[in-house]
């Protein structure tokens, strides 16, 4: 149903809220896509960010879009973002706002309370299903029953949700009670042309990556983007690696993405597996497609994603051979055999043994990769599913 407001500029006045625009985050890289795309002489867009990072989007995004920095550097905590983002919309009002990440969904649904102004939230996560106990002491089974209860009482008023993939649109329906016909199910882009590398280029690239991370020129790359939290499953392609460096010696794992609660874990069994020659910490990086560009094997163990992962999209894009768990949505992007390789959640021996398949088999990992390629290919771009945003916008505000 459309939101029956008074727009407070000649165009709506959407205000999209975020946790950060953090480079690394996949639902960060949507917003930017997005907000690039976007038609702004119908809608004026503007972005509120609960706090400021070292490494953000924000200096890529349009020029003509404001932003606000509630916080300089977070975490924060929710209520005081709810308090300061009320603050904010009272100077500056919004005919609707759209929150994405769990303190600045939280946020916005306070806010939206505080100031009378309509909110669409994202869900991006299966936020709420019991394999979020796993491995992460900080997720008991009573605050994960607290937090879908809390959940359940602060989004009944929410307009319209949003979904990254109908895996996550049932999870939310089904553990929290958000109505499927409220649910729009719109799943990320992700940009082709950042593959547009010649062979030629591929080469340079890959002899480029291994002086960078001092890698012997012959040495087969094991790649993994994501950032370190439980949830990715990092420590079992650590224990994967720690099996076939016994026959592959020369073997390096490139792990990609931001500390989190895992980093010091990680690194403590990388030393305890004897690994520090083979593990390589490559932190957050803007370079994402050149170091897919530069690796032979995209792994993915992940124990649970929103969408199955931008990162392993853009690996499709490049063709390259795909293990990951086969569970969805994982599952949606690798649905089969001649796509990738499937593993059950928490399986290093599995990981060990497709990873180790794929690497003496190169024509077996060529026609999976290519397989993989065709496939992504065929996927949405940023560029059309900003369209569909606007679409939805535009039904939720009655205007265009």
């Amino acid at each position: 149903m459309p939101v029956t407001r008074t727009p407070h500029s000649v165009r709506p006045a959407i205000t999209h809220v975020i946790d950060s625009l953090i480079v690394s985050g996949g639902a960060e890289k949507q917003l930017l896509a997005n907000l690039r795309a976007f038609d702004h002489s119908v809608i004026d867009h503007r972005v509120v960010l609960v706090y400021g990072t070292s490494q953000s989007w924000v200096a890529d995004l349009p020029t003509a879009i404001g932003v606000t920095v509630l916080f300089a550097r977070g975490p924060v905590s929710r209520g005081a973002a709810a308090r300061r983002l009320a603050e904010h919309l009272r100077k500056e009002p919004a005919d609707l706002l759209h929150g994405t990440l769990p303190t600045a969904s939280f946020a916005t649904r306070i806010a939206s309370r505080l100031t009378r102004t309509p909110f669409v939230e994202s869900l991006v996560n299966i936020s709420h299903e019991p394999i979020r106990m796993q491995d992460n002491p900080g997720v008991t089974a009573w605050k994960l029953r607290s937090h879908t209860v809390l959940d359940r009482l602060t989004m009944r008023a929410g307009v319209a949700f949003h979904a990254v993939s109908s895996t996550v649109a049932e999870s939310w329906s089904r553990v929290v009670g958000v109505p499927l016909g409220k649910i729009e199910v719109i799943p990320r882009g992700v940009d082709p042309s950042s593959v547009a590398f010649s062979s030629e280029q591929r080469k340079t690239i890959r002899d480029e990556v291994r002086r960078e991370f001092a890698m012997d020129p012959s040495s087969p790359i094991v790649v993994s983007v994501g950032r370190h939290e439980p949830q990715k499953g990092h420590r079992y392609l650590l224990e994967a690696i720690a099996e076939l460096v016994q026959g592959r010696p020369n073997i390096r794992a490139l792990i990609v993405g931001r500390d989190g609660a895992s980093t010091p874990a990680l690194r403590s069994l990388t030393a305890q597996l004897g690994l520090d020659q083979n593990v390589t910490f490559a932190g957050a990086r803007r370079d994402v497609s050149r170091l897919l560009s530069a690796s032979d094997v995209f792994a993915f163990p992940s124990l649970f994603e929103g969408n199955g992962g931008n990162a392993m999209i853009e690996a499709m894009q490049h063709g390259l051979p795909i293990v990951t768990t086969g569970a969805p949505p994982m599952t949606d992007l690798i649905p089969g055999l001649e796509f990738g390789r499937l593993v059950d959640r928490g399986d290093a021996q599995g990981i060990a043994a497709a990873v180790d398949e794929l690497l003496s088999d190169r024509d077996l990992s060529s026609a999976l990769g290519e397989s993989a390629r065709e496939r992504a290919f065929r996927m949405p771009t940023p560029s059309q599913v900003a369209m569909r945003y606007e679409d939805w916008y535009r039904s939720l505000i009655g205007f265009g």
